[in-house]
């Protein structure tokens, strides 16, 4: 049996080189990630101007000036005052030569050809300088990053159109059991609804991959077996749920024997999920996951996601820890190291109300982190220091 640690190092180890690239434009490129640093070849803003509508002037010169023109945002004009000048100008326009501070509007009394200043400004003030956000050289973007809509504005504001990113990944999405029934069919007595493979399918989506297929099967060793074959080539990763125990219609197992694959580990130190089965074939991961749903959720966000992170090119790609304090009571004592469904508010952390146990998933809506409890720990009480696994 693995420990988290030694089962995702497993797991790194096995993959291949990052994925290939593209060129996309800088509009559609949002929670893409980066293949290559980006630096800027321009000062933002690339001139000195004005972050207010008012007047541009000397400080050293007196509260009463002669008003000699108007800029405005766009102007391409290089203007020049010189002593006792000021012109008018409105935000965004560009400083002429010889000013070297701007008065507020509301501080004068908004002459046209003569302003009488009622608030002086001293030197330097009010005034956006020439690449004071950033210059030439200078890193605005690092290979790995996912894109953010702040990252598309900086780009666009140093003249980019287009970036390289690594392409999405390709996931195939696998739910077992004879038990199961797809959303929108009548359900039959002994038959539930699936909630694995939509809950794998959209988190997948949240995290930029691409998912090729999504299918259940029965508990039909064959007929998985056959399906993987039939993808494998066509997907850098497989996700199964279910048939990972050690029950007669676990059929995982044989799956892995049909398959030839190799079986890189089976069973995790921890709970939820122990059972977890992890295969490489044909070059790519398949990672079987337990059937329970918020056994599923977690083996998925511990295991496959920093996979999935990892293969996409992503910069920051292991779990994320964070050291916090626990707010409420629990009582449960953990045999094994236990990870629990929990929210952070950024201060401390807290249990959901409603059941616990690894087949209710209700109870996990608003989770945005995981109660990494060790082994050998009777409970926990108010106030006491904890690890978290932040769901990023």
């Amino acid at each position: 049996m693995k420990s988290v640690e030694e089962a995702l190092d497993i797991l790194f180890e096995s993959l291949d080189s990052a994925l290939e690239t593209e060129s996309v434009p800088l509009l559609q490129a949002a929670g893409r990630v980066l293949s290559e640093s980006i630096a800027s070849s321009i000062c933002n803003p690339p001139f000195d101007r004005s972050p207010l509508d008012g007047y541009a002037y000397r400080s050293e010169d007196g509260d009463t000036l002669r008003v000699i023109d108007e800029v405005d945002a766009g102007d391409t004009r290089e203007l020049h005052i010189d002593e006792g000048e000021c012109v008018r100008i409105m935000t965004g326009a560009p400083i002429p030569s010889g000013a070297d501070c701007v008065v507020r509007q509301e501080d004068t009394d908004y002459g046209e050809s003569c302003v009488h200043i009622a608030r002086t400004v001293s030197k330097g003030m009010n005034i956006c300088r020439k690449g004071e956000d950033y210059r030439p050289g200078d890193l605005l973007a690092r290979k790995g990053d996912v894109i953010t809509p702040v990252h598309i504005g900086v780009l666009s504001s140093a003249g980019i159109s287009t970036v390289e990113v690594f392409r999405s990944v390709r996931v195939a999405v696998i739910s077992t059991g004879s038990e199961l029934s797809l959303p929108g069919k009548d359900l039959e007595h002994g038959r539930i609804y699936d909630a694995n493979g939509p809950m794998l399918v959209s988190r997948l989506a949240e995290l930029g991959a691409e998912v090729i297929d999504y299918r259940v099967f029965e508990d039909d060793a064959k007929k998985v077996a056959e399906y993987i074959r039939s993808i494998v080539d066509r997907v850098d990763i497989i996700l199964t749920s279910g048939g990972v125990s050690v029950g007669r219609m676990d059929i995982m197992h044989s799956v892995s024997s049909l398959l030839g694959a190799e079986r890189l580990f089976w069973k995790v130190d921890v709970k939820p999920g122990t059972p977890l089965l992890a295969l490489r074939f044909r070059n790519r991961p398949v990672i079987s996951l337990s059937g329970n749903p918020f056994a599923a959720l977690a083996g998925f966000e511990v295991f496959a996601r920093p996979v999935i992170s990892k293969l996409s090119g992503r910069r920051e790609f292991r779990n994320r820890l964070i050291r916090t304090t626990f707010r409420g009571v629990f009582s449960k004592i953990s045999d094994r190291r236990r990870l629990v469904r929990a929210y952070y508010d950024g201060s401390s952390v807290s249990l959901f109300k409603g059941c616990h146990s690894s087949g209710a998933l209700k109870s996990a809506i608003g989770t945005n982190c995981l109660l990494d409890i060790p082994a050998g720990k009777n409970g926990l009480q108010d106030g006491e220091s904890v690890d978290i696994i932040y769901l990023r």
